[in-house]
């Protein structure tokens, strides 16, 4: 059976959405316009061919002139104080980083469309929560899921797209690679259209963890297939490796944005040669060019930021779910849809302790993938 969206289904959603911008009643106009670009970029999904298809919110950016785009200072200087510091403190432990991985494995896996799906229904059943939810997104006659195997349709793996009116409904974007990564991407983005219902962007910088779930059940995915024995040991090691890189990646990118930045501070101009003293000043392993600081500086730092603190944050979840996996949850959905307190405190009150213990879960993932100096 076909997994894809409905045009029907989209066409009477984005009805909804101009009619709720024609009531002046309605206050949540800016959240409404967003939810009705969404609408917009899914229907250029449905419409458009394979080789004609980009996504809308891709970033095009290119600075000839070595000068830091406005936006991006304006975005980093917008973020928290505490954030940028426990980023730039994360870079610190990997003073010495060194990729000594030997991938041996192949990620290659031929499943069907409705197999992988069965294996995401196995995953939640195993995990014992959430099975309403998710035999409503996996029901492909509820046209909540579409699955492309394309590899033109741009880089990301997966998209959740929440819409909040007049009631709750995501939809998920899965783009297959015909590896365990599927499994692994859908299992993240089911876990965005969890979390999603009851996240607002607009309290308190909980933008910053938007990510945490779906870091969070990468992790669960791959318990699952070790407990299951469906991979072999070195295919675990590879996924681990695989997202291990994905979360270091974002903290060394996050960096780059704070060093580019206060070379512009000092010269009002952005030099690779300023960046690269910088590193050795803090004895950084980290590579850098030309081609790697415009690639970083086109992407917004609060998504940086983002991706950055959800790893981390999601590092301490994963050792307490080792030891209790109820409070693991528990603390997850406490910190994902408590709104009192402030971001800062409400992770150090629920078991998150990396900016106290001085990153000692990121220091062992390293030290267990021998992404450290021999």
């Amino acid at each position: 059976m076909e997994f894809n969206w409905s045009k029907n289904n989209l066409e009477k959603l984005k009805q909804d959405y101009i009619n709720l911008k024609k009531e002046n009643k309605f206050q949540n106009r800016k959240k409404i316009n967003q939810e009705l670009k969404m609408i917009y970029e899914m229907e250029n999904i449905l419409n458009s061919s394979e080789k004609s298809f980009i996504f809308l919110t891709a970033i095009k950016y290119i600075d000839s002139s070595k000068f830091l785009p406005k936006t991006t200072l304006t975005n980093y200087l917008n973020i928290p104080d505490f954030i940028r510091k426990w980023i730039l403190n994360a870079s610190k432990i990997l003073h010495n980083f060194e990729d000594n991985f030997n991938s041996k494995s192949s990620l290659k896996m031929n499943l069907t469309d409705q197999e992988l799906v069965e294996l995401s229904y196995d995953f939640f059943n195993w995990l014992n929560k959430y099975t309403l939810q998710i035999n409503n997104f996996l029901n492909p006659k509820q046209k909540l899921l579409k699955i492309i195997h394309s590899k033109t349709y741009s880089n990301y793996s997966g998209v959740t797209y929440p819409f909040h009116y007049p009631s709750y409904q995501a939809y998920i974007l899965l783009k297959r690679e015909n590896t365990i990564i599927d499994f692994i991407t859908l299992n993240h983005e089911l876990a965005h259209g969890i979390y999603f219902e009851k996240h607002s962007e607009y309290f308190l910088n909980y933008s910053y963890l938007t990510e945490l779930e779906g870091s969070f059940f990468e992790f669960l995915s791959l318990e699952f297939l070790k407990s299951h024995k469906i991979i072999t040991p070195d295919i675990i090691s590879e996924l681990d490796y695989h997202f291990t890189i994905n979360g270091i990646e974002n903290i060394i990118d996050f960096y780059f944005v704070y060093a580019a930045i206060m070379t512009y501070k000092s010269t009002k101009k952005i030099k690779i040669e300023d960046i690269t003293l910088k590193l050795l000043k803090h004895d950084l392993p980290f590579f850098i060019n030309e081609s790697i600081l415009s690639n970083t500086l086109q992407n917004n730092p609060k998504n940086i930021a983002k991706y950055a603190l959800s790893y981390l944050v999601s590092l301490d979840l994963e050792k307490l779910y080792l030891k209790d996996p109820e409070l693991a949850f528990h603390e997850l959905e406490a910190i994902r849809h408590n709104f009192s307190l402030s971001l800062k405190n409400l992770l150090i009150n629920h078991h998150i302790t990396f900016m106290e213990d001085y990153y000692t879960n990121l220091k062992e993932k390293l030290t267990t993938l021998q992404l450290i100096k021999k």
